[in-house]
């Protein structure tokens, strides 16, 4: 596993370099304390998806460079287990807000 850390970290470091999704074309417009705290989660959103990839192809290389040790294989269970309850947090909190701001009108 020793070995595979200074590849992980290059491929972590090319990859994030050509994300493009850190250019954006136009500013932020704030209309008030609604809209500020929408444009945030949105870019929190646009940039939690190429992050996911990334960690779902470490988490995939480390499953296979693990062979047949228990405690790496618990390890990656364990951190795709925390991936998987952060993104139905993260992109379960939308329509969880919309269907309680729908629901008080």
């Amino acid at each position: 596993m020793k070995k595979t850390t200074p590849l992980l970290i290059a491929v972590c470091l090319i990859a994030i370099t050509f994300f493009p999704v850190f250019a954006y074309a136009e500013a932020i417009q704030i209309g008030g304390l609604n809209q500020l705290l929408n444009n945030i989660y949105d870019t929190i959103k646009s940039l939690a998806l190429p992050v996911n990839i990334l960690v779902l192809g470490i988490l995939g290389f480390q499953l296979l460079a693990a062979g047949d040790d228990a405690n790496a294989k618990a390890r990656i269970r364990n951190t795709f287990i925390a991936l998987v309850i952060g993104n139905a947090i993260l992109f379960g909190a939308e329509p969880i807000a919309n269907a309680l701001i729908s629901g008080s009108q």
